[in-house]
């Protein structure tokens, strides 16, 4: 995330199913079960909102700098860890990507390479890196999907 520049320290950055977010004055979590006892030590989840990363509020579109996506990774880990429906890839992808600014970054976290025809119709990104991790031996891999949404054409794009 470095190396490409984008700017998590610096900037707003929305987590979309970031309930147990680390605390931090730009960082913005949100999360399905805000304020439910699912926290660490049952405590309740400290999310600063509470909306479903499938369909966050229609004032953010445009808004974030960057969007970093950690969701449930398949149908088990959504019904057996977080006891909520799975939600599908392609749902809360096209959300991330029409609340990230333009010139904005969004970094999906997940099992899969994502589509980029998951997108937002009308909020195109482009995508910048795709890269494989693990947390150690046995552990699963994860894949990091980096996209862009490009800037615009300014004042002049209709004409």
């Amino acid at each position: 995330v470095n190396k490409l520049g984008i700017p998590i320290y610096n900037e707003t950055v929305l987590f979309p199913f970031g309930g147990i977010t680390p605390q931090r004055s730009n960082w913005i979590s949100n999360d399905i079960k805000q304020g439910e006892e699912t926290g660490p030590n049952d405590e309740p989840l400290p999310a600063d909102y509470g909306h479903d990363a499938r369909d966050l509020p229609d004032e953010w579109t445009n808004t974030f700098p960057v969007v970093i996506s950690d969701p449930p990774y398949g149908e088990r880990y959504s019904e057996d860890l977080y006891d909520v429906e799975y939600p599908k890839p392609s749902a809360h992808f096209k959300e991330a990507t029409r609340v990230v600014e333009p010139g904005g970054w969004v970094v999906v976290l997940d099992q899969l390479v994502y589509n980029l025809d998951w997108a937002h119709p009308d909020h195109r990104v482009t995508r910048e890196q795709v890269a494989a991790i693990t947390t150690g031996p046995g552990m699963r891999a994860r894949v990091v999907n980096v996209f862009r949404k490009p800037q615009g054409l300014g004042p002049f794009q209709d004409a």
